[in-house]
């Protein structure tokens, strides 16, 4: 069976034993009595998880830690890291990213990976990130456009992220919609192609 097999039926199985739910109520029970926003849990699609094995170059199925995505919004800094503390006291195995001390390429977040294992299924790769609000917005404004754009080098993707999240903190920092601004950064991208 060839890596892409593996994964999707890791996948399928993920799916039939509705993990995300599971892990859902899991963290919830974990933070409830927190400040925060909003979660969200996701299994990645077949699709995309192939596609990341490809463009990775991954050799194997289990280099894949995020097939199941948690995004849970906050108001503040403090808020997030309150929450990737108690998150992390419970899961003694967590891998810490802390992208709010160390920004990549302007990206401000915290994640934390780990293997999840239930009564069903072994090594379930489960990625959280915590953010703020304004660290989300930032970030589905620059992920599609710039990151996730193959067409444009890696050295230009780097460049254009790092000033485009510098762009957006900018104007949060002075209270300014930058929903608005959302046009500019198609525009920036299809003047570089």
């Amino acid at each position: 069976m060839n890596q892409q097999q593996i994964v999707i039926e890791k996948l399928d199985k993920i799916r039939n034993l509705e993990i995300d739910k599971k892990i859902k109520q899991k963290i919830y029970n974990i933070i409830y009595d927190e400040e925060f926003n909003d979660m969200i849990v996701r299994t990645k699609t077949d699709e995309s998880a192939i596609k990341k094995l490809k463009i990775r170059k991954y050799q194997k199925a289990e280099e894949l830690r995020d097939l199941i995505g948690v995004m849970i919004t906050t108001n503040t800094e403090d808020e997030t890291y309150k929450i990737a503390k108690k998150i992390i006291l419970e899961n003694s195995n967590c891998k810490i990213e802390d992208y709010i001390r160390y920004p990549k390429n302007g990206y401000k977040s915290v994640h934390l990976n780990y293997s999840l294992k239930t009564n069903e299924m072994d090594d379930i790769p489960v990625e959280i990130q915590i953010k703020t609000e304004n660290m989300r917005i930032a970030q589905e404004l620059v992920h599609d456009r710039i990151y996730k754009n193959l067409e444009l080098p890696i050295n230009v993707r780097n460049f254009l992220s790092t000033i485009m999240f510098k762009y957006i903190e900018y104007k949060q920092n002075l209270n300014e919609n930058i929903l608005e601004d959302n046009k500019y950064i198609y525009k920036l991208t299809e003047y570089i192609k």
